[in-house]
């Protein structure tokens, strides 16, 4: 097995995970006390058991979550967004992945999701999803970018000394996306992550520090990224799958930054930073 194990990198933080956890206890604790003293106490006013049923304020400022995928443009695009006399928005910098950060929406942690992968049908409801950029994923090299057709799944079967290949976590969106044109690459990659031929990289940071520091060594990763990044790595020729930016929403809170994803200003931004109009 090639060496890349200078180059691992831990999981994603769960220092989120964590504090959600945390969170979602106390509020469970503090609504079981809440109960037990109703019913001591006896009935309550109405005007109070109202008070009791309203919503929390919203988080100032808003957070956004979710895939890697999303986190370099997106963060060009808050930026622009507040310099332009928008309200503060956090993007969330530890990648919690397009699943996470739908669950964490739908628990009401975040106010956004940040996902790069087309919604599934069970994850639709009661969501509002926009289309804010799209990008490519491509077989990206530090070495050798010319590779017939027939000897890239080879690659990731180890019948080369050429490359260091870096695998992606099974079930990533980016090889996901090079699945709907090539099936062969990307089922020869998942091969390779289950029998632990290569180092399996968990995130997008992860994999731009490998292809910054490993020679001669291969990876899915999105063009866009390549260029935000300012990656050494390019593009292996003949290698390219279509790949969407969302963001989801639950509810109107962010209607005044997706009304700005469609302007003009965000658009430069999304074409200057190496990404496609949606």
């Amino acid at each position: 097995m090639p060496d890349t194990e200078s180059h691992s990198e831990p999981k994603p933080s769960v220092t989120r995970a964590v504090l959600l956890g945390l969170t979602v206890f106390a509020a469970c604790l503090g609504a079981s006390v809440s109960l037990v003293r109703l019913a001591e106490a006896g009935p309550r006013p109405e005007d109070a058991i109202l008070e009791a049923s309203l919503p929390h304020p919203p988080r100032s400022p808003r957070v956004l979550a979710g895939s890697g995928s999303n986190l370099a443009l997106t963060q060009r695009l808050v930026a622009r967004f507040v310099e332009g006399g928008g309200s503060p928005l956090e993007v969330e910098l530890d990648s919690v992945g397009s699943g996470g950060g739908l669950r964490a929406l739908r628990d009401d942690v975040i106010d956004a999701a940040l996902v790069s992968r087309d919604l599934r049908d069970r994850e639709r409801e009661g969501l509002r999803a926009q289309v804010y950029a799209r990008t490519e994923v491509v077989l990206a090299s530090t070495g050798r970018t010319h590779w017939a057709r027939e000897e890239l799944p080879e690659l990731f079967r180890g019948d080369s000394r050429e490359v260091t290949p870096l695998l992606r976590e099974l079930g990533d969106s980016g090889v996901a996306s090079m699945r709907t044109v090539w099936p062969e690459l990307a089922d020869a990659h998942d091969d390779a992550v289950r029998a632990q031929r290569f180092e399996v990289l968990y995130t997008d940071d992860a994999m731009a520090r490998a292809l910054a520091d490993v020679r001669d060594a291969i990876g899915f990763f999105d063009r866009g990224q390549l260029r935000t990044r300012r990656l050494p790595a390019v593009a292996i020729e003949g290698v390219a799958a279509p790949k969407p930016l969302l963001i989801v929403v639950s509810d109107d809170r962010l209607d005044d930054f997706l009304a700005f994803l469609s302007s003009e200003a965000a658009q430069q931004v999304i074409v200057e930073s190496g990404y496609e109009l949606p």
